[in-house]
């Protein structure tokens, strides 16, 4: 017999199960329902990628992704609170812009060998080096020059 069937926190239970026996959890549940269902509010009204960062007291903090975007958020401030007021009771809008980060590059190119003179050159420079690490990548990078066909 399995461990998981002896140990109760092992053991596979329902979501609801799970959020029963803990108010944290449901709260925080329901709070992250009620923040994304805002979210799809806005999206649905406004055509730019806004996210919904925090709903606290009658403040809804928004997330705008470029300063621009942010500006025009605080002119439509006015049409968004009389939107969302059907529904949740919001009296102000604060606006934080955070950028999105850029995608790193997927391919790198892979490293130019040095040429024979230059592996050479490296190698004559690492004989004087003291620092024993230093001189043994220098002397590792002299090893990779190109082979002249």
């Amino acid at each position: 017999m399995s461990n998981s069937s002896q140990h109760p926190y092992l053991s596979p239970q329902r979501p609801s199960q799970i959020l029963g026996k803990s108010t944290v959890l449901k709260n925080l549940y329901n709070h992250t329902k009620e923040l994304l269902s805002i979210q799809d509010v806005i999206r649905k009204h406004l055509t730019t990628d806004i996210h919904v960062a925090a709903y606290k007291g009658q403040t809804l903090h928004l997330i705008a992704p470029s300063s621009a975007v942010a500006t025009q958020l605080r002119y439509r401030q006015r049409n968004i609170i009389a939107l969302l007021r059907q529904q949740y009771p919001i009296d102000k809008l604060k606006v934080s812009v955070q950028p999105n980060e850029p995608e790193p590059p997927q391919i790198l190119n892979p490293a130019i060998p040095p040429s024979a003179e230059n592996a050479r050159q490296i190698a004559d420079t690492a004989k004087y080096i003291e620092d024993e690490g230093l001189r043994k990548a220098l002397i590792k990078l002299s090893k990779r020059a190109k082979t002249v066909p």
